[in-house]
Parts: structure tokens; C-alpha cells; sequence
């Protein structure tokens, strides 16, 4: 007699069959769950960065160590004036996306 391998579909039987959907589903839900983790934890204002330099009128009468809350490309920031140049921050929070004030 010739033993053949065992396989997914034992003899078509239906607990065959539901092992091999549920083994399909929990194959594509791995995948799945790691995106939307990794999606979740990737802050939204790191997608949305200035590329490019920005004019920001009045920021040449800030003395140094001075601040001032200013909007680059519509969007609300602290602007910081430091020995080395300017730094901007955004004041929209990463989590929700509300205005830090």
C-alpha cells in the first residue's frame, strides 16, 4: 500500500478546508497588523517637512535668543533666532494634529 503525504485538504474534509482559511487569514493579517502599527507609530509631521528655505518677514529684528511665533507654508511655528542661524519648530502636535500653545 502507498502512504501519500499528508496534506491540507485531509480526504476533503471540511476540517481541512477551515484549517486552510484559517491558516490563510492569520498569514495576511501578519502583514496587515505590522503596516498598521508601523503606521501608527510614524508621527504625521514627519511626512509634511519643509524642503526648501522659507522667508519669514520681521525675522531679521529678532535679537539673539529671541522667538516669535510665526506660519511657514500656512502651517503655525515657533521661530527661534540662535548664534548659528534660525531654527523653526511647528506647533502642530503629532498625535492629534492640534496647535501647541
Amino acid at each position: 500500500m502507498i502512504m501519500r503525504p499528508s496534506t491540507i485538504f485531509d480526504n476533503n474534509s471540511r476540517r481541512g478546508f477551515f484549517h486552510w482559511v484559517q491558516t490563510s487569514l492569520l498569514a495576511a493579517a501578519g502583514p496587515l497588523g505590522a503596516w498598521g502599527a508601523l503606521a501608527y507609530l510614524y508621527p504625521p509631521g514627519l511626512r509634511r517637512r519643509l524642503r526648501s528655505p522659507a522667508r519669514v518677514p520681521g525675522a531679521e529684528s529678532l535679537p539673539p535668543g529671541g522667538s516669535a511665533s510665526v506660519r511657514i507654508a500656512g502651517e503655525p511655528a515657533l521661530l527661534l533666532k540662535t548664534e548659528s542661524g534660525y531654527r523653526a519648530f511647528s506647533l502642530v502636535c503629532t498625535h492629534l494634529g492640534c496647535v501647541v500653545r
